[in-house]
């Protein structure tokens, strides 16, 4: 999914300070695609309402959109953990690897766990100065019945709801 949002003058802002493009001609042609590629997909018409009304509400920060998406995923997944913004964080400093060991740090964490891209910028040292283990996700795409040929991972977790459905969830844990 592509969401357009305001750039000029905006590099490196939070993601909670990005404002959304006011044209919304992008949720219809995310819709559209959706119904494009998926119509046909076994569990299509059970997701779809809902990812139409989740995608179609009022949002104007980019955060607040990804928010709501993984909120909807989780409870489709039958995950259900508390979550909290970062930002929503007092006494929380820093930035990158500081920051999300200070987090850590603030809610008496031993483990930070990190999926593969983490690799990049996580400072493994500053981590270990503080006695947090960080523990790198080698995430396995499990394979699963998909519409069109050859199976294709690192789609969305619509694709995968549509196509598998209540066994969405049980599919990620490799059951």
């Amino acid at each position: 999914m592509t969401i357009p949002v305001f750039q000029k003058g905006h590099f490196g802002q939070n993601i909670s300070e990005t404002r959304i493009s006011e044209d919304k001609k992008w949720k219809k042609k995310i819709l559209g695609s959706l119904q494009a590629n998926y119509s046909r997909a076994p569990f299509f018409q059970k997701y779809y309402k809902s990812v139409e009304t989740l995608l179609l509400q009022e949002l104007d920060r980019l955060a607040e959109v990804n928010i709501s998406v993984l909120k909807w995923a989780a409870g489709e997944l039958g995950i259900d953990i508390p979550t909290i913004r970062s930002s929503e964080i007092e006494g929380i400093e820093g930035v990158s690897s500081q920051r999300l060991v200070s987090i850590c740090r603030k809610f008496g964490g031993s483990r930070y766990f990190s999926g593969f891209g983490g690799l990049k910028y996580q400072e493994e040292k500053l981590f270990q100065d503080f006695g947090i283990e960080l523990i790198i996700s080698d995430f396995k795409h499990p394979k699963y019945p998909q519409l069109w040929g050859e199976f294709m991972p690192n789609l969305s977790i619509f694709d995968l709801l549509f196509n598998c459905g209540p066994d969405s969830g049980r599919i990620l844990l490799g059951k």
